[in-house]
């Protein structure tokens, strides 16, 4: 019948009437929002983690007051029922033609598809940093890149070291200065000490994986444990993982942030 069995993505909203079931209508407040997404990757070439920075700028939220993720910009933007069809269950081949009314246009929403298609193959060919595509270069304005080198050890083996500097996409004789790993995280942690919590954007992040965890507990009958998020856990906490956490667990740090950082001269500072 073309009728969706599942609750609305954004941009829409579930119809509430009970002769209604299934049935979805457009979110006028956030539809717009969503075409433009797609219209900034398909149309202009935006990466989806420049869409999700130019989300936190405008301060997007979902029905439920939250800010949406660079996980969930990624899901959005592979989800065919905004062109006006459906594959359900999902992966099964089996195609609808939904009833709601579409946000975008096939055409579109393919274009849109090839840029990540294209930016997803460049990440998988490109060596994982990371802090690559988080900052930009002081001097010219063009994106922060890394690279590694690597050191022979007199007892045998290498050292390896890894070093950020501008990527000279703008300007090729940007005069550029290499700034190492290690150093680089000495001067986040610096910065974060510095920051309010508003600029580390962290809180609502932290609190949403206590609730979630919570609800996970409740379900196995654990008591539920009021706990007390406080301004110095949660610098602790990112101060933590950008010494020790994996490469994903420091991205997101500084995917949370809701300034961009500049490496100028070896020196990194908040716009």
């Amino acid at each position: 019948m073309g009728l969706w069995p599942a609750p609305a993505p954004t941009g829409y909203f579930n119809e509430m009437r009970s002769d209604r079931k299934g049935y979805i209508i457009v979110d006028p407040e956030r539809a717009p929002i969503i075409r433009q997404m797609f219209e900034k990757v398909g149309n202009d070439g935006w990466s989806g983690r420049k869409v999700f920075r130019w989300l936190r700028e405008i301060n997007f939220q979902t029905i439920h007051n939250k800010p949406i993720w660079v996980s969930s910009v990624q899901k959005i933007l592979n989800t065919p029922l905004y062109m006006g069809e459906f594959q359900y269950p999902a992966g099964s081949g089996t195609w609808y033609k939904g009833r709601h009314e579409p946000l975008i246009s096939k055409e579109l929403y393919f274009r849109a598809r090839e840029v990540l298609k294209r930016e997803s193959e460049f990440r998988y060919l490109s060596k994982d940093f990371a802090f690559t595509r988080l900052m930009r270069c002081g001097h010219c304005g063009a994106g922060v890149t890394a690279q590694e080198k690597h050191k022979p050890l007199k007892g045998g083996g290498e050292a390896v070291y890894i070093y950020y500097g501008c990527t000279r996409a703008k300007d090729i004789n940007c005069p550029i200065s290499y700034l190492r790993e290690e150093d680089l995280i000495l001067q986040l942690i610096g910065l974060i000490d510095k920051m309010t919590l508003d600029e580390l954007g962290l809180r609502n992040h932290l609190k949403e994986d206590i609730e979630r965890h919570q609800k996970f507990g409740a379900m196995l009958g654990i008591e539920r444990q009021d706990f007390q998020l406080r301004d110095f856990d949660i610098k602790n906490y990112a101060k933590h993982v950008l010494k020790s956490g994996a490469t994903d667990e420091k991205r997101q740090i500084l995917s949370h942030l809701k300034n961009r950082i500049v490496l100028k001269d070896k020196v990194l500072t908040i716009e």
